[in-house]
């Protein structure tokens, strides 16, 4: 029993001595910036609109030179100040991460760094952030649910600048490709051709069903040529045919592949054109950090950069963050800027997202 004794109280005074050796041996490491977060500013003739960073690598407040960091597949290296440089370009709307990926060579006053330090140093990343500041308003108790509130809310711009328009940015060239049997024609493309070689869109491929889509500009004053490229050949509309599109507006083209030859009969019911509904909407949406629980309504920001956010106000009075998307869809029935949206229509940020914006202003309800 005393040999049992002796080794159990051996292994605690080792066991000790270890945890305190590891605590002895632990280093504060940090990566700093002068700045991480910019207004969004739309490009401008004399480069204003670029930021200039300074970003510093410290381990228990001496200046770590040697470190690699990569910033948006550029590699930049700590100098003797630890300090290292980059510019931000602050007309793209996102977020970028700047993180250590070699640390093989950091060095304290002339001196390697141990290996525990270098493994700190690898572990540092941060994030650097474009977005538009949100400013709350007012916030006020909604007035048809009192466990509702209404947040008044605007997207900060620039003097003379406006908030990205939410508005179709393409519209949609979509329908069926079939052999002359009538049957679907897998692996088919669908080309359009502004005035025959200009402005050319391809489609996606044709599924199994022989579906295709492609999205497109089209221009009523202009002739469009069209194309189907499949096994090897290109069929076409008769010579001298082309299409000319209504402004504005998607169509459905179903086309059946000649049995010989490359050229499609222009008429029914080997080629049959409707005008469809829907376009692919672009815009920049604003959403609200809350638990997956909770929805939530917002409108579109106007222009000016104005919204309204309902929210119950418990979720309210968690100090939620915003976030901000690039929203790129096909939307059967338009959306515009003021419309008011359920939360599902918003995407979650993505990694390249200003996805953490802390509001300015008040956030109590009245």
């Amino acid at each position: 029993m005393k040999k049992i004794y002796l080794i159990t109280v051996c292994s605690l005074i080792l066991f000790v001595l270890s945890a305190c050796n590891s605590q002895s041996t632990q280093t504060n490491v940090s990566l700093t910036f002068n700045r991480s977060d910019f207004s969004f500013m739309n490009w401008q003739v004399d480069g204003s609109h670029t930021a200039h960073v300074t970003g510093k690598i410290i381990s228990d407040h001496q200046p770590v030179v040697g470190v690699k960091l990569q910033i948006n597949g550029r590699i930049v290296t700590t100098d003797n100040q630890g300090e290292f440089y980059f510019t931000v370009n602050r007309n793209i709307l996102g977020s970028m991460s700047i993180h250590t990926i070699n640390s093989d060579q950091a060095k304290i006053n002339g001196k390697n760094v141990e290996q525990n330090t270098k493994k700190s140093l690898l572990s540092l990343k941060k994030d650097i952030s474009v977005e538009y500041p949100i400013k709350i308003e007012k916030v006020k108790t909604n007035a048809t649910d009192k466990n509702l509130v209404d947040v008044y809310a605007h997207a900060q711009i620039k003097k003379g600048e406006k908030y990205p328009n939410f508005t179709p940015d393409k519209y949609k060239v979509g329908g069926t490709v079939k052999d002359a049997d009538g049957h679907p024609v897998q692996g088919a493309v669908v080309n359009l051709r502004r005035d025959g070689v200009e402005g050319f869109s391809l489609s996606t491929p044709s599924d199994q069903n022989g579906n295709y889509t492609l999205y497109y500009l089209p221009d009523a004053d202009t002739d469009h040529y069209f194309y189907v490229h499949y096994d090897g050949k290109n069929y076409t509309l008769p010579e001298y045919k082309v299409f000319n599109f209504q402004d504005r507006v998607s169509v459905n083209i179903d086309v059946t592949l000649p049995r010989d030859g490359t050229i499609i009969t222009d008429k029914p019911p080997t080629l049959v054109t409707n005008t469809a509904p829907g376009a692919l909407y672009k815009g920049t949406l604003i959403g609200v950090n809350v638990s997956k629980n909770e929805s939530y309504t917002i409108s579109i920001p106007k222009p000016n950069g104005s919204f309204v956010l309902t929210l119950p106000k418990a979720a309210w009075d968690q100090h939620p963050t915003f976030f901000e998307v690039s929203y790129s869809k096909f939307l059967e029935e338009g959306k515009k800027s003021g419309d008011i949206v359920d939360s599902s229509f918003i995407p979650q940020p993505k990694n390249t997202d200003p996805a953490h914006i802390q509001a300015i202003g008040s956030n109590s309800s009245n």
